[in-house]
């Protein structure tokens, strides 16, 4: 599937991803095919999803900065600029995935800008930060979710319970025997929406720190 998609759509798809990003920089003016932006994260989606042996880092910072390049053309933008953009788009893309918004600046630097100057450099640490807390955002959206899943699971089950508890004068052995499932059920399902909710705040809470593990 990934052979028709780079025989047919684009070959940049082929490679690590960051040789293709420099060579787009270096060699092409910083003009990437929108192609790119499309086929390049599903095919890594089919790699990775099959079981293949690949990273994230490539496909994320060729797709960012295919966005970015995509975006400076839309607008008609300046060689320098749509450099600016497509490595913005890059550093957006590794801080959102990896959680490490300084080390994705720094890379993003290292790698594709080549310059710390300000008129390049502030944009694509303004795009990183951006990128960061909207991920934050999202993981504390789902955080809140499963927490309201894990209540009115219990209220619903609790509801049953109590129905059972009123009936208990005449309830039979396999009534009592439902009403222990219940409880058990009630338990199993609130540890397991309280286990996903703290994973999801410990990843909603993790990106202000990552500056430490990448120093």
């Amino acid at each position: 599937v990934i052979g028709l998609m780079a025989r047919y759509g684009s070959e940049k798809i082929r490679g690590h991803g960051i040789p293709e990003a420099l060579e787009a920089i270096l060699l092409g003016r910083s003009l990437i095919n929108p192609k790119v932006a499309i086929l390049k994260p599903l095919s890594s989606a089919i790699s990775i999803g099959t079981g293949g042996p690949f990273g994230a880092e490539g496909p994320i910072i060729m797709t960012g900065g295919a966005f970015g390049s995509l975006f400076a053309q839309l607008f008609h933008l300046s060689s320098a600029e749509r450099k600016t953009l497509l490595v913005a788009g890059a550093a957006a893309g590794m801080a959102a995935v990896f959680a490490t918004p300084v080390a994705a600046v720094l890379l993003a630097v290292e790698l594709l800008l080549f310059e710390w100057k300000p008129r390049s450099f502030i944009p694509v640490a303004v795009a990183a930060i951006v990128a960061s807390i909207a991920v934050n955002l999202f993981l504390l959206y789902q955080v809140n979710g499963l927490k309201e899943e894990s209540a009115h699971a219990r209220e619903v089950l609790q509801g049953e319970i109590d129905t059972l508890k009123e009936n208990s004068t005449a309830m039979t052995a396999a009534q009592r025997k439902h009403m222990d499932e219940l409880r058990e059920d009630l338990d199993s399902r609130s540890r397991q929406l309280a286990a996903q909710a703290n994973q999801a705040k410990k990843e909603a809470v993790k990106w202000p720190y990552a500056w430490v593990a990448d120093a």
